[in-house]
């Protein structure tokens, strides 16, 4: 095709196809490329590549890793990298915090009974990325270890905290403890799994735990995760709901524990292990997530 340039002057023109006819691909005032990305979906149809509502583009990304075994290093979409599947998370919430370990304890507080107990970085069971938090209780009942999230004060709409776990014998209790202090108040939830009697139990406005579902069984297999995620209400001082390995709970009519307070405004979110027999064992706790704006 003539390019219309003199034969001494050398030009190329970018041509695209469309509706069988070969146009000249626009370019703006300053000469900058105007391209439109298409992808294939399941079905088959080409279709453009979604933006955001700041014009990027959305996205999956499969790996997190390259060929090498290198971390990618690719921002916001990194996210959902982490949180894996939606099949495996509760998502309904905005993500506000999240913890996999990566960077091991820069973003979160460790704790331990001060008597033996202990927390530490484990590569041997990992539920996503490469560590989990390994906290190695003590041979004693009471002994206890913790791994937390401690942030800056949120809108109080409805908050969640989730997290995986991993267990390797019984006579254990494995908690999820969250309390936002607003200045004035302080709101404090908290559910219990008891490995042994198999149930779960919500902390309530008496500051005592109440059973609320048994026949709870998890697997202590080498690659078993188990997860635990409940969400509150801070404006009612009330638990919203519970979910446990796949099973959904309504607790919407149960108090949580509160009071007068006036420490600064913060949340603080923590998974917590405590041991119930004099033998020494290991717990494992990975993807901590904070979410508010929690539906009903």
């Amino acid at each position: 095709m003539a390019s219309g340039f003199p034969d001494w002057l050398r030009a190329s023109a970018l041509l695209g196809q469309h509706a069988g006819d070969y146009v000249v691909v626009a370019v703006t005032d300053a000469g900058q490329l105007y391209a439109l990305l298409q992808g294939e979906t399941v079905e088959g149809d080409i279709e453009t590549v979604r933006l955001d509502d700041e014009g990027r583009i959305s996205a999956f990304v499969i790996d997190s890793v390259d060929a090498w075994g290198r971390m990618l290093s690719i921002g916001n979409a990194e996210l959902a990298v982490r949180l894996g599947a939606t099949s495996r998370h509760d998502r309904r919430g905005l993500v506000r915090d999240f913890c996999t370990f990566e960077t091991g304890f820069s973003s979160v507080f460790i704790a331990d009974d001060g008597a033996g107990s202990s927390v530490a970085l484990s590569p041997s069971l990992v539920c996503s990325g490469g560590y989990s938090a390994e906290l190695k209780l003590r041979a004693a009942v009471g002994g206890f270890a913790q791994v937390w999230l401690s942030r800056a004060p949120l809108a109080l709409t409805r908050l969640g905290f989730e997290f995986a776990f991993h267990i390797t014998g019984n006579d254990v209790y494995i908690e999820s403890h969250l309390t936002p202090y607003t200045g004035t108040r302080f709101v404090f939830g908290a559910i219990r799994y008891d490995v042994t009697a198999k149930t779960l139990s919500y902390r309530g406005s008496d500051n005592e735990y109440h059973v609320f579902a048994d026949n709870l069984l998890v697997s202590y297999l080498y690659d078993r995760w188990s997860y635990l995620k409940f969400v509150m209400d801070p404006a009612t001082e009330k638990y919203v709901r519970c979910i446990f390995s796949g099973a959904e709970y309504d607790l919407s009519a149960y108090d949580v524990w509160s009071g007068n307070s006036g420490l600064a405004s913060v949340i603080d979110a923590f998974a917590r292990a405590d041991n119930r027999e004099a033998v020494a064992k290991s717990v494992w706790f990975d993807d901590l997530i904070l979410t508010s704006a929690e539906p009903i």
